[in-house]
């Protein structure tokens, strides 16, 4: 009888015991907590702070890839809650929903990751495309994507996708619906009408491309490091719920005979 309650003690006190490792859990949901709370903030400040420049892109995948962060983000401070109450309640279920939920949250930072990368990696040739299509078919005929690239003009100080002349080709100017050479964002001081001159005194004649594929670019890989980085907690989240569910197993499968003969 002393020796089953010495071995109790050991497993509810020892350093790899029931107790140390709901400590040890409790001590790592705080911190994944936290880091949830980044991915969410980080994913929305991303989402809006560039939203009027994702508007110039033709595809999806910088939106997605910054939604999955967000939705990850918040499945790891639901995530917690759920660690926190089946680790401290010894609640087997509750544990084991946890670590599917660090599973499912593991594979959708993954996938944000390399999404992030990938894009990161083609992202200059798809700019200068689509901010063609959008200088030569939508500047003024679209408000949204209109306002976009005069932003970008103005945030970035260029004029164009690869240079000023693209501007040549706009239905905007070809159709003769203004006197413009170039949108008034090119001048280098900005005035109405001040685009009707294309001198380099006038307005900048490097394209935007360049300067906008290295703030997307920059912002990409901070993302793709963040959810990668991530991805590390959540593997040792499931290490630690999957040796405490099988303690508390092993609790149980010990406490069950002692029961039957103290009965």
């Amino acid at each position: 009888m002393g020796t089953d309650s010495k071995a109790g003690d050991e497993n509810q006190h020892g350093c790899c015991g029931i107790l140390c490792l709901q400590c040890t859990l409790a001590l790592f949901n705080f911190i994944f907590l936290l880091s949830g709370a980044g991915l969410l903030v980080m994913g929305i400040w991303t989402l809006l702070n560039r939203h009027s420049f994702v508007s110039v892109l033709s595809t999806h995948m910088y939106s997605a890839a910054t939604i999955i962060l967000i939705v990850a983000g918040i499945m790891v401070i639901f995530c917690t809650l759920i660690g926190c109450i089946g680790g401290w309640k010894k609640m087997r279920n509750a544990l084991t929903g946890y670590t599917l939920f660090l599973l499912i949250i593991f594979l959708l930072e993954i996938i944000s990751g390399i999404m992030a990368y990938v894009y990161a990696s083609t992202l200059e040739t798809e700019l200068v495309k689509d901010l063609n299509i959008t200088l030569v078919h939508y500047y003024h005929f679209d408000v949204t994507r209109t306002e976009s690239v005069n932003e970008l003009q103005r945030t970035f100080k260029c004029c164009g996708a690869k240079s000023f002349e693209d501007w040549r080709h706009s239905e905007w100017i070809k159709m003769n619906l203004t006197q413009n050479l170039a949108p008034d964002t090119c001048c280098r001081t900005y005035a109405p009408g001040c685009g009707r001159r294309d001198h380099p005194s006038n307005i900048y004649y490097q394209g935007c491309v360049p300067s906008l594929a290295a703030y997307f670019k920059d912002h990409l890989v901070k993302v793709g490091a963040v959810a990668l980085s991530v991805c590390v907690l959540e593997i040792l989240g499931m290490i630690l719920s999957c040796i405490l569910i099988k303690k508390i197993d092993k609790a149980k499968t010990d406490y069950l005979p002692t029961a039957r003969d103290g009965y």
